[in-house]
């Protein structure tokens, strides 16, 4: 832990959280894709897509989305993936610690650091939905403000943003959700108040 830098507990990872650069064992920090990281309550989606004409070299930059549940105690942070387009075991859960500096956060791992910025404001509304399965959710939408992020699940499995500025189309699409999950249509209604589209279901954030 660096000079001026705090464990964090789950009330500072809430927000919208863009990745502002990469190291791996000390070496240089860079930035080669495109990853944005919603946190609401317990729930959080995390969407990476490589810039244009970059050869990820490490799964932390490969293309991906996933989403699922946290557990964060003093800095302590465990990442349970329900929803995950890259093949992981779900019954070990991605493990390190984050730490904060002001607006800056801190994510460290077996021989890497990420470093983030916040891309939200204070205040700015925070919402989760689902399509739920039989034995668990086909897709989740997390919304802050006005950005959105959805993963979704199944032999297609992927993720895609939406923003406000765009009429709540997606944007970096991966995968292939299924049509009758509708995730345009529940983007869109949580961002302008709707009711959400049939099939899904609004989850109460755990309060932080």
């Amino acid at each position: 832990m660096s000079a001026g830098e705090r464990p964090v507990d789950l009330v500072d990872l809430q927000g919208a959280w863009r990745r502002n650069g990469r190291t791996f064992s000390e070496g240089p920090w860079e930035e080669v894709s495109d990853v944005l990281w919603l946190q609401v309550g317990l729930h959080f989606c995390d969407l990476r897509t490589p810039h244009p004409s970059t050869q990820p070299s490490s799964v932390l930059d490969q293309a991906q989305a996933f989403s699922g549940v946290v557990q964060v105690h003093e800095g302590a942070i465990s990442f349970h993936h329900d929803l995950d387009s890259l093949p992981r075991d779900p019954a070990h859960p991605d493990q390190g610690t984050v730490h904060r500096r002001e607006d800056v956060m801190i994510e460290r791992g077996p021989g890497f650091e990420e470093r983030w910025i916040v891309a939200s404001l204070p205040g700015d509304e925070a919402q989760v939905a689902e399509y739920p399965g039989e034995s668990g959710p086909l897709a989740r939408v997390i919304r802050i403000g006005t950005l959105a992020l959805a993963v979704w699940g199944g032999p297609t499995s992927g993720g895609a943003q939406f923003n406000k500025r765009h009429d709540w189309l997606p944007e970096r699409p991966l995968g292939q959700c299924p049509g009758h999950i509708d995730l345009h249509a529940a983007a869109a209604a949580m961002g302008t108040g709707e009711t959400l589209p049939a099939g899904w279901v609004a989850i109460d954030p755990v309060e932080v």
